[in-house]
């Protein structure tokens, strides 16, 4: 059976060598299988290396030189943008807060304006909004939405998606 070794190391330059004698971890997968592996990262980023392994009769392992480095993998950070309403009296305004990303860069967040369900504008996130406690102000028959700039969508992600 072709198995291969995935080690999951923090170093900018890893060393196999190394990684095998300290007994870094890692999991023995099925070749075929190591281009679909899925982990949970245990830190902010970290690089993948896919080495080829084989077993002798007496169950020792050879590892081969890495078939496969990745570039870093972040961990995606998860976000629970909470949007509030508050109407405003003798006005056609409301008044609306935006909570749960201020923990994130603002330049990956941008929200949408919609009326009746159409978009009519979109706007990236700024600190000074952050900074102002969230707030914004929209007539009292349009809705925002939240979403992730494409160019962020691998460092954040909505949580419960």
């Amino acid at each position: 059976m072709r198995m291969a070794l995935v080690f999951c190391c923090m170093e900018e330059e890893p060393c196999i060598a190394d990684m095998v004698k300290n007994g870094h971890r890692n999991e023995v997968v099925m070749r075929d299988l190591a281009a679909q592996y899925r982990t949970k990262l245990e830190g902010e980023r970290c690089k993948f290396i896919i080495c080829p392994a084989f077993f002798d009769e007496k169950n020792n392992i050879s590892v081969c030189e890495p078939s496969y480095v990745s570039d870093w993998v972040y961990k995606k950070t998860a976000i629970a943008p909470n949007i509030v309403y508050t109407p405003l009296k003798f006005s056609q305004y409301q008044k609306v807060t935006l909570s749960g990303v201020q923990q994130i860069d603002p330049a990956a967040v941008f929200y949408i304006i919609k009326e009746n369900e159409r978009v009519v504008d979109s706007y990236s996130l700024d600190q000074a909004i952050l900074d102002s406690g969230g707030y914004l102000y929209v007539r009292k028959n349009q809705r925002l939405e939240v979403r992730i700039h494409t160019q962020f969508s691998h460092l954040y992600e909505f949580e419960g998606e």
